[in-house]
């Protein structure tokens, strides 16, 4: 490494080293210690030489060289996964059974607190989905739950109807439910009928997604994927192996959050109907004014969901935050480390014992020179390292490596927002740790923000106070 930390870590993260430096300085001051972003700078420049070490490759290696041994690795894990399935893959039913009581062994099978089946089922009947009822061949509600279950219905209501009314109409009388309308039960995983993809596909102009949840609902629902050459094509089977395990991961984060809504009768509507929205602030609010030398104050932004996805160049990107969302992925690695320890078979040797899945976290990304000519680059963001001739980042994350794989993606357009939003989240861990952070983020999601204060000349271990839900 030839550059500082902060100008490291802000090529990663597409910000710039100022923003980094400022950020650290507040850490600093929360908790009295110290160079500790530079610490996960010389243990991600450790763990890099090692993976390269680990690819046959040396430290002059091109991006696109990393890039590609990388991608071979997904294809010798998801190869071995469906060995250990014994063959099966996600093109079937069969098959998608399988990945998922493998999900399940796993990450298990947790309980929440949901909307109750007979609740939904009136909130059908309400506002029955046209479209979807002419697309079946269905000529009401009651016969559709005949033929379906609630399960199979509601995720596909999301795709099979027109967007405006599904915002005006059918979620509607979500913003008048009330707590008795929940009740506790498991999470359940489904898989939705083939039918339902054509109908819905048909009717949206627009794939369905073949994985996603209903928060409310506590129902993941998975279905086939495309058939190449007779069969799931690869990577497929750890795509569906690690987006099953992750949203049996965040049901349950955002149930314990709705069983805290509830404590809150007249408010539970509008807090519900936020959470299911997954609403990030514009800006962060002007926190409360202290008196100066006694409290130091700071607020971070909250952001729910992969913002990266809609607009890579959303500002609120650029600035200091936490993102619930890699703690989930970082559970499911923890998950998948154990199991892959207790099952060598699975080949997962390269991500667990190099650091790339599991509890040792570190973030593990870097920029390489590349042999694709040089691009302009975004004002905002530091200069890229090394090479005249251009450079790109690799992500080493297990998740994005997946992705990137799977959404045939080159080096120069790779997948790295989960390591991005999990590189912004070890910075705080770095200097709050993760028991900390945690349990700050469950407590104020609703917020959009969170507020951290230290009385000066308190005890480091006991100098934090929370600002927000009184406890």
């Amino acid at each position: 490494m030839t550059d500082s930390p902060q100008h490291y870590l802000a090529r990663l993260l597409g910000t710039d080293a100022d923003m980094i430096t400022d950020f650290e300085s507040r850490l600093a001051r929360l908790t009295g210690k110290h160079d500790g972003f530079a610490q996960l700078v010389m243990e991600n420049e450790r763990r890099v030489a090692a993976a390269l070490g680990a690819l046959a490759l040396d430290a002059g290696a091109h991006a696109e060289d990393v890039f590609e041994a990388l991608m071979r690795k997904v294809k010798e894990n998801d190869a071995a996964a469906r060995t250990h399935l014994g063959g099966l893959d996600p093109s079937t039913t069969e098959g998608l059974k399988a990945i998922i009581a493998l999900a399940q062994k796993i990450s298990g099978t947790p309980t929440g607190f949901f909307l109750k089946h007979e609740i939904a089922e009136g909130l059908l009947l309400k506002n029955p989905p046209q479209r979807m009822l002419m697309a079946l061949g269905e000529n009401s509600v009651e016969s559709l739950l005949k033929d379906f279950s609630l399960e199979e219905v509601f995720p596909a209501i999301r795709f099979a109807e027109d967007p405006q009314w599904l915002n005006e109409v059918f979620f509607k009388p979500f913003a008048t439910l009330t707590p008795s309308a929940f009740e506790e039960r498991e999470v359940k995983v489904v898989t939705l009928p083939e039918r339902f993809k054509k109908v819905t596909d048909q009717l949206a102009g627009k794939k369905m997604h073949h994985i996603s949840h209903l928060k409310e609902l506590g129902v993941i629902f998975v279905m086939p994927v495309e058939e190449v050459g007779g069969a799931a094509k690869e990577g497929s089977t750890l795509e569906v192996l690690t987006l099953v395990q992750h949203y049996l991961h965040e049901v349950p984060f955002y149930s314990r959050i709705f069983r805290r809504f509830a404590e809150d009768p007249m408010q539970f509507p509008k807090l519900l109907v936020s959470a299911l929205r997954g609403d990030v602030l514009t800006e962060l609010p002007r926190g409360p004014s202290s008196a100066s030398g006694q409290v130091t104050e700071e607020r971070f932004l909250l952001i729910q969901r992969y913002l990266a996805k809609v607009d890579p160049k959303d500002q609120r990107l650029r600035e200091p935050h936490f993102n619930p969302e890699a703690t989930h992925w970082l559970q499911v690695e923890e998950k998948l480390e154990k199991y892959a320890t207790e099952h060598a078979e699975l080949g997962f040797t390269f991500w667990k014992d190099l650091g790339f899945l599991g509890s040792d976290f570190v973030f593990v990304a870097k920029e390489f020179p590349s042999r694709a000519p040089s691009t302009p680059r975004d004002s905002s963001r530091d200069k890229p390292l090394g090479a005249s001739g251009g450079s790109a980042t690799v992500s080493f994350d297990f998740i994005d490596s997946i992705f990137s794989h799977n959404n045939n993606r080159s080096v120069q357009d790779g997948l790295h927002y989960h390591t991005t939003e999990a590189l912004w989240n070890a910075l705080f861990y770095q200097y709050l740790g993760r028991e900390f952070m945690d349990k700050l983020v469950e407590d104020n999601l609703e917020k959009g923000f969170i507020e951290i204060a230290r009385v000066t000349g308190a005890p480091k271990k006991k100098g934090f106070h929370l600002f927000g839900r009184k406890k």
